[in-house]
């Protein structure tokens, strides 16, 4: 019985069959007219192959390490011009008593921290209010623009005046024949 062959088992065989005759390699001629031959050195043939994983990730794994690594010789570098050095708390108890709270139990408590920061606050206040008065003070030293008003023509004073009388008379007409109750 003979097998029915399909699509891509025919285009298997041929492509094994150019294989076979080298046809898929014709563009190789036109290789032959290089002239750089490089040359491999005996260290060379002795190294390691890179694989594509190496070539990929390691040369830059290997510039992040020297980067790491030339960092940490300057940080020690320059450390060591630093003279510099704090003296270290070893146990708690004497750090905390070197610590003194705000807050003290023992002597008016929560009552007397409350009171001084209302002290502090209002003298801040005081402050600010003080260099506010000063600051306005000197920029009215420095200020030279003094402009003078005049007083509204006599005419447009009587049409001011009118226009305001007119403006109550139709308030109280309004609120003779309102139909509305006041509360609305």
């Amino acid at each position: 019985m003979a097998e029915k062959l399909t699509d891509f088992d025919m285009r298997n065989k041929l492509l094994l069959q150019k294989q076979k005759n080298n046809q898929l390699f014709e563009g190789l001629d036109d290789l032959k007219d290089c002239t750089f031959h490089p040359k491999i050195t005996k260290l060379g043939k002795q190294m390691p192959q890179k694989t594509a994983e190496d070539r990929a990730y390691g040369d830059k794994l290997k510039q992040e390490l020297a980067k790491e690594h030339t960092m940490l010789y300057w940080q020690q570098e320059s450390m060591q011009e630093v003279t510099f050095q704090p003296t270290l708390i070893k146990t708690e108890d004497e750090y905390l008593k070197q610590v003194q709270s705000r807050l003290n139990l023992q002597n008016g408590g929560l009552e007397t921290l409350l009171d001084k920061c209302r002290e502090e606050k209002q003298r801040r206040e005081e402050e600010a209010r003080q260099y506010q008065m000063l600051k306005e003070q000197i920029e009215l030293v420095e200020c030279s623009h003094a402009p003078i008003i005049k007083p509204a023509p006599e005419y447009v004073r009587k049409i001011a005046q009118e226009s305001r009388l007119i403006k109550e008379e139709r308030r109280m007409i309004e609120a003779m024949f309102r139909d509305k109750p006041d509360w609305q």
